[in-house]
């Protein structure tokens, strides 16, 4: 086994790990378990007994791991999301179904927050000072007295 790779060596490798995986899958962070994936992948070896020196070429191969996610994102080849330690690699198709997925969530949200919207609005046209609490996204709590006069109001009208 060796201890160093060439960075267009690294680049491909990096490529092979991310584009490998299936679409639906997560993003790649750069992180311990990926920097391992790709050590794998060109063979690498850096437990050699030379000490400071096999750190100093593993710390070498972090760097270039990192370096070809940003190429290969510069290059379009992955999507490059977040900022800081929040920053994800996607494969283009993951990327794509990921951004589906975040838009059907936000469109299911935007339907509950408008039906709860509308519930409220009807529940003071009837009860002027109703207190409502939302604690979950579709639950909503009201005080006592907006409860008490809301069943008042219901049970006149059944009457």
């Amino acid at each position: 086994m060796t201890t160093e790779a060439k960075f267009p060596e690294v680049v491909e490798a990096v490529r092979l790990a991310v584009l490998g995986r299936l679409p639906e899958e997560q993003p790649v962070k750069f992180a311990h378990g990926f920097i391992g994936e790709v050590q794998g992948l060109l063979g690498l070896d850096f437990a050699g007994g030379d000490g400071i020196f096999a750190r100093q070429r593993r710390d070498k191969f972090c760097g270039q791991v990192q370096r070809a996610l940003n190429k290969l994102a510069e290059t379009r080849v992955l999507v490059k999301s977040g900022k800081g330690r929040d920053v994800r690699y996607w494969s283009p198709a993951a990327w794509e179904a990921h951004q589906a997925r975040e838009a059907a969530e936000q469109a299911a949200r935007a339907a509950i927050d408008a039906r709860k919207a509308n519930l409220m609005r009807r529940t003071r046209l009837l009860v002027a000072d109703a207190t409502f609490w939302v604690t979950a996204p579709s639950r909503v709590e009201m005080n006592l007295d907006t409860l008490a006069e809301l069943l008042d109001l219901a049970e006149r009208a059944g009457s």
